[in-house]
């Protein structure tokens, strides 16, 4: 079972890179650019459901998104937006 596919350039990472957990689902996938985090990472939780959204240059964090669902329907049920560490929309 594949766990990870990640693109290097010499000896950095560089590209696409893409997780899977033990059954098969994606639960990651982000760039890198000489070595370091670069541009929309998303990662995902067990019933597929888009839990964050995070987005760096040059490997440091510009902003992410958190989501939150519903336990009962599974339904969106607030985002929480940060900008340089602090939330500055959604349930902050």
């Amino acid at each position: 079972q594949i766990e990870s596919e990640t693109n290097y350039k010499g000896d950095q990472l560089n590209g696409k890179s893409t997780f899977w957990n033990k059954n098969g689902q994606k639960f990651g996938e982000g760039n890198y650019k000489d070595g370091k985090s670069d541009g929309k990472w998303t990662w995902w939780n067990k019933k597929s459901q888009k839990d964050e959204e995070v987005n760096y240059k040059d490997g440091v964090l510009v902003n992410k998104t958190i989501f939150k669902y519903s336990y009962f329907t599974g339904h969106l049920k607030s985002e929480k937006k940060y900008k340089d560490g602090e939330c500055v929309s959604g349930d902050c």
